[in-house]
């Protein structure tokens, strides 16, 4: 569940930087902050963000 969440949250914060309405420095600070949050239940670097 984990993976998914963060996902979902690279998702949102993704569309926020496509927006405008964040910098890439805080999509990168947020997506830090998810990392911890969500960690990978597979190990580390199982998820695939190379499409966000």
């Amino acid at each position: 569940m984990n993976d998914l969440h963060y996902q979902q949250s690279k998702q949102i914060i993704q569309s926020l930087l496509n927006k405008g309405l964040i910098s890439t420095t805080e999509f990168e600070d947020i997506d830090t902050l998810n990392k911890q949050t969500f960690p990978s239940l597979l190990g580390p670097g199982s998820v695939d963000t190379s499409k966000f």
